[in-house]
């Protein structure tokens, strides 16, 4: 259910021109511009002087938007809107934040672009509830963090509802980290619901550091929060240093959070551009850390796209490291694309470590086409209370270590380091569903399930698990 409408009683303003929108906010009083906006014709700001953001005062302070904005099918163009080297209001958006906003039928287009420390084509910050509906972004949205297609920032946030409804990202968005196609970083909100309905990313995502995310570059220390995707795709190459998925970039530091991404699909190449160890990256979600009371599911969802990294790859999640009290489901999921890397890699997952308390479920599950390390389950090392099902899948992969650096067609860049240096011994663990099981207390079960690929590496080496390790206490059912 959208967002209604935000002030029913008030009639709405036409604005014909892009002059129109920049009156309005030149006479705005109060903590707030409240108003309904009725977009009559494209809105050309050329031949503007705007250089900041809608809403920014000339002291730096921000005078969010809120109302309903019926664009009915027209266009921003032709602003450009570059603070990036700026010592002062240095930040890029068609407003500076918005509040209580319902927004629909509306195109920013790419003769348009933003440039600023935060940045982001619809606007820096969302500061309440917001619904989007058949808006897209072509624009280049470029920044150093939290930098995102539509929203750069959502911050400390309470009890609030965001929804992407039929919404499209085409523009390119890049920056250090932090970085998503929709929204850079989600972080320090209570009770916050975000939903991605029917919506597509076709816009190359690139962070030179880390949390780069199709959708999302990451989320952290936020309490129940819930985050639904519902038929979404990303169609675009995301690569970073680290913590990269086609979805999601990161989630950690955060309690009593849900997730879940349902009949969605990755079809673009996910990648660790600058060959970092520990690189965390994943077919839909690159990592999830640190946090506790977590509920994350995936289901009747493919990943066709190639993921490349170094440690912590995998076809869905790259990484899930000390969860404290977790629910990780994978279900009627398929990883069809190539899955590279050194050291726990996996068809769906990379590495399960020191969880506490943690369940992994995976059901009618298959992994086809060439993987390496592992054909579903990368690892499960250093674990403690982690139990694992296995049921109904099948590894058709090749499961080895990377032999050659990822060129990216897309982006014109390679990765220039794959850490292939690394000592022999380091790279081990290669199995056809995983590649090692450690910690303690740990429960694996695999049942009605299949490994058709060939295994090769160095250390650790089995059809179904490479190796069992540091395990006290363990139960294997095969």
């Amino acid at each position: 259910v959208l967002i209604a409408c935000i002030l029913p009683c008030a009639d709405a303003t036409t604005i014909f021109s892009a002059q129109d929108l920049i009156d309005l906010f030149n006479h705005v009083s109060g903590n707030a511009l409240l108003v309904n906006i009725d977009i009559a014709d494209d809105l050309d700001f050329s031949q503007t002087k705007l250089s900041q953001p809608l809403g920014t005062l000339p002291n730096g302070a921000c005078i969010p938007y809120g109302g309903t904005l019926h664009g009915n099918g027209h266009t921003i163009k032709g602003l450009v809107i570059d603070n990036i080297n700026q010592k002062k209001h240095n930040n890029a958006g068609l407003f500076c934040s918005m509040t209580l906003v319902r927004i629909d039928n509306l195109i920013i287009d790419s003769s348009c672009v933003f440039r600023g420390i935060s940045a982001g084509a619809l606007c820096v910050s969302a500061t309440g509830s917001l619904a989007l509906t058949n808006v897209t972004n072509e624009a280049l949205v470029q920044g150093k963090s939290t930098v995102g297609g539509f929203i750069g920032d959502v911050k400390g946030l309470e009890g609030s509802r965001i929804q992407f409804h039929n919404c499209t990202n085409k523009g390119n968005v890049s920056g250090h980290q932090q970085i998503g196609g929709f929204i850079g970083w989600i972080s320090q909100t209570v009770m916050l619901d975000i939903q991605f309905n029917n919506s597509v990313n076709n816009g190359l995502i690139s962070g030179q550091d880390r949390e780069t995310g199709g959708f999302v570059g990451g989320c952290s220390d936020n309490a129940q929060m819930t985050i639904v995707f519902f038929n979404v795709s990303n169609h675009a190459s995301v690569s970073g240093g680290n913590m990269s998925g086609g979805i999601i970039g990161l989630i950690q530091k955060s309690k009593m959070i849900k997730i879940a991404i349902n009949q969605s699909t990755n079809n673009g190449l996910i990648w660790n551009h600058n060959g970092n160890d520990k690189s965390q990256i994943g077919g839909m979600i690159g990592g999830i850390e640190d946090s506790q009371d977590l509920n994350i599911s995936v289901s009747h969802s493919i990943n066709n796209g190639g993921v490349d990294g170094c440690d912590c790859v995998g076809g869905v999640i790259g990484c899930i490291w000390m969860i404290n009290n977790g629910v990780i489901v994978i279900e009627n999921t398929m990883n069809n694309g190539t899955i590279r890397g050194n050291k726990h890699v996996g068809g769906l997952f990379g590495v399960v470590v020191e969880g506490i308390h943690t369940n992994v479920i995976m059901t009618n599950g298959t992994e086809n086409e060439e993987t390496n390390e592992t054909g579903l389950t990368g690892g499960n090392d250093e674990s403690m209370g982690i139990k694992i099902v296995i049921s109904n899948s099948t590894n058709n992969g090749v499961v080895s270590q990377i032999t050659h650096p990822i060129i990216s067609s897309e982006t014109n860049m390679s990765q220039t380091s794959v850490n292939n240096n690394d000592e022999i011994a380091t790279r081990v663990g290669f199995g056809g569903f995983a590649g090692a099981i450690g910690g303690d207390n740990t429960n694996v079960t695999i049942r009605d399930s299949m490994n058709n690929g060939s295994i090769s590496g160095n250390v650790g080496i089995g059809g179904f698990i490479g190796m069992i390790e540091s395990s006290p206490q363990y139960s294997f059912k095969l």
